[in-house]
């Protein structure tokens, strides 16, 4: 027999039938709890509850982390998104095989009025990849409820670039090494953890370049130097690290900087556009691609912001 309580502003359902371990799970609205309380019973009464469809989606996020999470390069990441993912999921405490696509779909449009839609795309994208190992694998699941709910529309792309002014003005007042980590992502284009990351042993000053041995997309990648990238690294030399700073200093450091330039509205990642704008007026589109370490040219229309008045010169 199922029960029905109100908890707070969740639904709890549970299952008890005599011979059967008790079953619950907790919901956004009644009528959800309902639903899958009368699925439940139905399943336990024909004898079609599995083992499978026993196990929960905290269940099934907790083996995923502790399985194939590690095996990510933003593992640690992926863990504090799901740490935080387990708090925005009313039915997180339900069998796996009763969470249908209308309860995710209808979870992401509660989510929607939380957060951006970027972050609705990221949480979605974890419960699916759970999911999917989940019916491919685990054989929890016959059908991944995710795979027909619509994702959000993304957020516009940024598309600010630093000017010259602005960059000699946040140089003028950040400390050397966060100054150094600026102005190195203006030369090469570089991601933060690809700076930040970086061992003197894949720097080659004679040559000019370096290698990034894992990359975003998990590829290795070398970058060419400029000149001022090269005066940069030399400068560096005799630390143990080209830019021995964590990521928890640099970004306070970065955020006074800003405020202290006057520069609102910009991060250190539009240091990357403004790189691959720059270096767009020497090198043609493939070299550019290689440079950023772009499987595909489309994904260069998100980097490349020169304005169309300066294009319209270059027509002439």
């Amino acid at each position: 027999m199922a029960t029905i309580t109100k908890r707070g502003k969740r639904w709890r359902a549970q299952v008890r039938l005599l011979g059967h371990p008790p079953l619950s799970g907790t919901f956004a609205t009644k009528g959800e709890a309902q639903a899958w309380a009368t699925h439940t019973e139905s399943d336990i009464l024909a004898g079609t509850l599995t083992v499978g469809t026993r196990k929960t989606l905290r269940q099934a996020i907790q083996r995923y982390l502790e399985e194939v999470t590690p095996t990510h390069r933003g593992a640690v990441k992926e863990a504090q998104n799901f740490a935080a993912l387990l708090n925005r999921l009313p039915f997180v405490d339900a069998p796996v095989s009763s969470i249908t696509t209308p309860m995710i779909a209808e979870w992401r449009d509660s989510l929607a009025k939380e957060v951006k839609p970027g972050t609705v795309i990221k949480y979605l994208g974890h419960v699916n990849s759970v999911m999917e190992v989940a019916r491919r694998e685990w054989q929890w699941i016959d059908v991944n409820p995710c795979k027909d709910v619509k994702r959000p529309r993304n957020s516009k792309h940024r598309d600010g670039i630093f000017t010259q002014q602005q960059i000699d003005d946040l140089a003028a007042v950040l400390p050397e090494t966060a100054k150094a980590v600026f102005l190195f992502a203006i030369e090469t284009a570089m991601r933060r953890g690809e700076i930040l990351g970086l061992e003197w042993r894949d720097v080659n000053l004679e040559r000019r370049f370096l290698t990034l041995q894992t990359t975003k997309n998990g590829d290795k990648r070398q970058v060419p130097l400029s000149s001022r990238a090269c005066e940069i690294l030399r400068g560096r030399i005799g630390e143990s690290r080209p830019f021995d700073i964590a990521v928890e200093c640099l970004r306070p450091q970065l955020a006074k900087g800003f405020k202290a330039a006057g520069i609102e509205g910009m991060r250190l990642h539009d240091a990357r556009h403004t790189a691959c704008t720059f270096m767009a007026q020497k090198v043609d589109v493939l070299t550019l691609a290689r440079i950023l370490g772009h499987r595909d040219l489309r994904s260069l229309s998100i980097y490349y912001n020169k304005p169309a008045s300066e294009i319209a010169d270059l027509l002439d």
